[in-house]
């Protein structure tokens, strides 16, 4: 039966309100250089080859860090961090070298230190950072290096466009985050959807997913935070639909949400074929039906409870099964499982929000 349109905003403040969990250096107290790692460098890797060693160094700290890279969200910073500033410590002393111009600085070179540097990133708290320290200015310098990078003439630019979209994911989301925290930006445009449908839709601007190389790069990184930052702006977009009068407007960010949607499940759905017990896909699938319900409820007239309600039991179950598996599986980063536990919680709210 279908009733007048119910505005989950209290539930959709609270899910605003949650910080993904961020590696945090607190529980690291090892001053680790990195000279002192032991670092297995390739055979055939020259003597004085010092741009190969530092790519080598940055992929020990990924190797080092998780089964996946080159992101290392979600990961105990304890077991890269060390190897990742010894990565930027070492790329930023051959870039000032004098015998630079001796040195030939590959799209390898530049892959690891934007890479570095992102990961560093994400362990920077902004309320804490020195001043003129945050994490976007890690950001930031990464997005610098990867331009360098593909201004290299040889080798592929394939892996560096995926870091340059792992880049703007994370502005895209750091943008969406301050939007809903800050109540100086609550006149500002936000483009936040349009953002998200740049890097996914835009044939010229938008990166080609590689299913075979899903778990080898940054893509699993790259569609977490673009779905978060969809999450963020469907949920404001229901909240303040029916007071700002605008309903021409949401319905067209739902409709291209939605657009941007379908690419991503579309990732998560080829990466479940080619690896059928691949957890982080099968939740990337789980959360974009969740994003789709919020468009339908953006989109609809009217909302049908009862359909509502069987949705957010299907999510609950389907939820609950791969925090089971989640925790059957030790090779699964702490992120994934603390995400599908932060989801399980939305949907026991959602389930239960009219009892």
């Amino acid at each position: 039966m279908a009733d007048e349109r119910k505005r989950p905003a209290g539930l959709a403040a609270a899910k605003r309100a949650k910080k993904p969990k961020l590696p945090t250096t607190e529980t690291t107290t090892t001053t680790l250089d990195a000279s002192e790692a032991t670092v297995g460098l390739p055979a055939d890797l020259a003597e004085d080859d010092h741009i190969g060693e530092c790519i080598a160094l940055y992929k020990t700290a990924v190797l080092a860090g998780s089964n996946r890279g080159p992101s290392l969200l979600g990961v105990s910073a304890a077991s890269w961090l060390p190897l990742v500033r010894g990565t930027i410590h070492e790329a930023d002393r051959l870039l000032r070298n004098e015998d630079a111009a001796k040195l030939v600085y590959t799209k390898a070179f530049f892959m690891a230190y934007a890479s570095a540097l992102l990961d560093l990133s994400d362990t920077v708290d902004d309320l804490s950072a020195k001043e003129g320290e945050t994490s976007q200015d890690y950001v930031r310098a990464a997005q610098g290096l990867v331009e360098r990078g593909l201004e290299v003439e040889q080798g592929e630019d394939d892996e560096l466009k995926v870091l340059q979209a792992r880049i703007q994911a994370m502005q895209v989301y750091e943008r969406a985050r301050i939007l809903n925290t800050d109540a100086n930006t609550s006149q500002e445009p936000r483009e936040i959807i349009g953002r998200v449908a740049q890097i996914l839709l835009d044939k010229e601007a938008s990166v080609k997913f590689d299913v075979a190389k899903y778990e080898e790069t940054a893509i699993p990184d790259i569609l977490t935070r673009l779905c978060k930052a969809l999450s963020s702006e469907l949920l404001f977009l229901l909240e303040t639909n029916d007071d700002l009068g605008n309903q021409n407007h949401a319905r067209a960010e739902g409709q291209l949400a939605n657009e941007c949607i379908d690419k991503i499940q579309k990732v998560y759905e080829d990466a479940l074929i080619a690896r059928p017990d691949n957890l982080d896909a099968a939740f990337g699938v789980a959360t974009c039906n969740e994003l789709r319900q919020y468009c339908k409820d953006l989109l609809a007239e009217t909302v049908d409870d009862e359909a509502d309600r069987q949705f957010w039991q299907a999510q609950l179950e389907t939820l609950q099964k791969l925090q089971q598996s989640a925790t059957e599986t030790i090779k699964n980063s702490e992120s994934v499982v603390d995400q599908i536990s932060q989801a399980i919680d939305v949907a026991s709210d959602m389930l239960n929000s009219d009892e």
